[in-house]
């Protein structure tokens, strides 16, 4: 890292301390403005990533949505993307492997299965900022990230994860609170849903150990007039 990126980091992460971290929404905007027309963030429509691409949207951040080699495994994912573009409209930017824009959005699950961080450098080129729906604990390029605002040495590129103190529940509790489209495999137990190598069931005792929150949210946000029925969010 130069002593320029050192030194933005160091301020930029003392403006975060002094935001602190309960509120992941002005945290995403203090930054949007600091890289505005420089930032980009990159969705697999994750349920953390939904989340973002809501705040996005709805609060006309300067950020572009991407997608680089969308090679979904599940149709399901292909669905939350129709989804998402037509309750949001937001521009989504679309890569293929090569780094070339595509101009329409695949409709069925592809047979490659490289990472979709293998062909991120085109993406980011004449670019500041990469956003990801990233949490504590969750694995980014093949590491285990240790702060939610820091500098990639690899990609040469700032990197910023506004969800990265908050927890599944919680993040699934303000989707649903906020009527956010999300993945269905969700309600069958997937806590992450993106690439294949990226898939990770409910095995996860971030689930289980808090399954009791799900049903009951699913009543309040869902069906809030049929206690006790347990219907699919989407």
């Amino acid at each position: 890292m130069n002593t320029l990126s050192h030194g933005l980091v160091t301020q930029i992460a003392n403006q975060l301390d002094a935001q602190g971290e309960a509120n992941p929404l002005q945290n995403l905007r203090l930054i949007a403005e600091q890289f505005a027309g420089k930032a980009v963030f990159l969705t697999n429509f994750t349920l953390e990533d939904q989340l973002i691409t809501h705040w996005i949207a709805t609060h006309n951040l300067p950020i572009k949505v991407v997608v680089s080699n969308p090679n979904y495994p599940f149709k399901e994912t292909y669905t939350t993307w129709a989804k998402t573009q037509e309750r949001y409209q937001v521009p989504i930017t679309v890569y293929a492997t090569d780094g070339s824009v595509l101009e329409n959005q695949p409709q069925h699950p592809a047979s490659t299965t490289s990472s979709f961080e293998e062909n991120l450098q085109p993406i980011l080129q004449g670019e500041m900022l990469l956003i990801t729906g990233t949490r504590a604990g969750q694995s980014w390029q093949g590491r285990q990230l240790t702060a939610d605002f820091s500098w990639n040495k690899s990609l040469k590129i700032f990197e910023f994860h506004p969800l990265f103190h908050r927890s599944f529940h919680k993040v699934f509790m303000e989707v649903l609170r906020e009527g956010v489209p999300f993945n269905p495999l969700h309600n069958q137990g997937y806590l992450r849903v993106g690439h294949a190598q990226d898939i990770e069931t409910a095995h996860s005792s971030e689930f289980w150990d808090g399954r009791w929150w799900w049903e009951h949210a699913q009543r309040i946000f869902i069906h809030p007039h049929t206690p006790g029925v347990r219907k699919h969010a989407v």
